[in-house]
């Protein structure tokens, strides 16, 4: 009795080559994830505690802080899903237009970093749903960032509406900094006067989000 197993007459000539090329692509992003999460922690060994932020340069900033105002969105149909609900997946992308609109307060915008050719991709993001959002809502977003040692950030988000100011959502997401061929870099050695900035943004009295 024959045993069972894959027979290749059953499959187009090119499956097995797609096959192997998926498994290839795999294995590249594996291997860059790992690179860039091994490097940024050397950066962190090299620059400092994440979780205790310290300015170490040699003239630390003694500035004031910026006062930042919250970002407002208003709910799209576009967004809802069959439920009538805003969809889950769109307050991530709020998340990233609160982030945008905070650099863009500092003085400092995505753009402008990009053109520097400086990225700052996600590491991780987390988002927590208290209450449901429908069309024609204002959220309120109030981004801070509460974690930063020119190599990492971490920026928390807590989304109420603007109405009522029932609480909607409270998220965080963590970043790197790489530049454009994706090495990671660290603001404070590379470009000073950026890492300055992104200073007058620390809230070191903050806090992490508690309702996870």
């Amino acid at each position: 009795m024959r045993s069972p197993g894959v027979n290749s007459n059953h499959y187009p000539p090119y499956f097995f080559h797609e096959i192997v090329l998926h498994l290839e692509i795999a294995h590249l992003l594996w291997h860059n994830n790992s690179y860039v999460q091994k490097y940024c922690k050397q950066k962190e060994d090299q620059e400092g505690d994440c979780m205790s932020v310290k300015d170490t340069r040699i003239k630390p900033y003694t500035g004031e802080k910026i006062k930042i105002h919250p970002y407002e969105h208003k709910a799209q149909y576009y967004e809802t899903d069959q439920m009538g609900i805003i969809h889950h997946s769109n307050y991530i992308r709020w998340m990233e237009e609160a982030r945008m609109d905070l650099m863009d307060q500092m003085g400092f915008s995505y753009k402008a970093m990009e053109e520097m050719e400086i990225i700052s991709p996600v590491l991780s993001v987390k988002c927590e749903y208290k209450s449901m959002v429908h069309f024609r809502d204002t959220v309120v977003i109030e981004a801070r960032m509460v974690d930063y040692n020119s190599v990492k950030m971490k920026i928390v988000y807590r989304m109420t509406d603007k109405e009522t100011g029932e609480l909607r959502a409270v998220a965080q997401s963590e970043h790197c900094f790489l530049s454009n061929s994706g090495k990671p870099i660290s603001l404070k050695r590379s470009y000073p006067e950026i890492d300055t900035k992104f200073f007058t943004l620390y809230d070191e009295d903050g806090e992490e989000i508690t309702e996870f």
